[in-house]
């Protein structure tokens, strides 16, 4: 939920955008660092993982990176410069696809392709922050504070998509367990769905 309350705090006090910006992004940083970490331990102990902790990890960097410039979306919306995200996107898509294609021709791995992928990541964030408006963070002795603030305003808007997502999961799973080929829990089969309990 922290990019849609920085959404909110930007339009409500414009002159503290650059101090909302950086607590955001620092508080969003330490909540990545400990999701990775608990992440990487789980991985490092489940049998399905055994081989793929290096691939896992990079992947996981590359959703961090990700993480982090979503929340320089916030800042563009603010501005009415829209464009400039979809530029760092774009470049950031273009990295990705250059660099699978080459590791496709080349030596393709899943390590190479993970690789790829969070390259195009840091790419595509290092264009958001060079063409954000606000470009200098800083943390200070108050960061901390303004941490709880914001998870005291954020956590219901965390926990509405942490919902959304166990769902959505919960939904690929059911099925599959009956044996659902559709796409994403079902939606691309919607005639076999309303047969369904006839067949069973």
């Amino acid at each position: 939920g922290l990019y849609l309350t920085l959404s909110r705090q930007l339009a409500q006090s414009p002159r503290r955008a650059a101090s909302l910006l950086s607590n955001t992004v620092s508080l969003r940083a330490v909540l990545l660092t400990a999701a990775f970490l608990v992440g990487t331990a789980v991985a490092a102990v489940l049998p399905p993982f055994t081989g793929l902790l290096v691939p896992f990890l990079i992947i996981a960097l590359g959703l961090g990176l990700q993480s982090m410039s979503q929340l320089y979306m916030s800042v563009f919306q603010y501005h009415q410069t829209v464009w400039r995200a979809t530029v760092g996107d774009l470049t950031g898509r273009a990295a990705q696809i250059i660099g699978i294609v080459l590791i496709g021709l080349l030596a393709p791995t899943l390590t190479g392709v993970a690789s790829m992928f969070a390259l195009g990541s840091a790419v595509a964030l290092g264009l958001h922050w060079f063409l954000s408006p606000i470009r200098r963070l800083s943390l200070t002795a108050r960061s901390p504070r303004s941490w709880r603030a914001l998870l005291a305003v954020s956590w219901p808007l965390g926990l509405l998509l942490l919902a959304a997502g166990l769902l959505a999961g919960g939904a690929v799973a059911w099925n599959r367990v009956r044996g659902g080929e559709g796409f994403f829990g079902g939606y691309g089969d919607g005639p076999r769905e309303a047969a369904w309990p006839a067949r069973h």
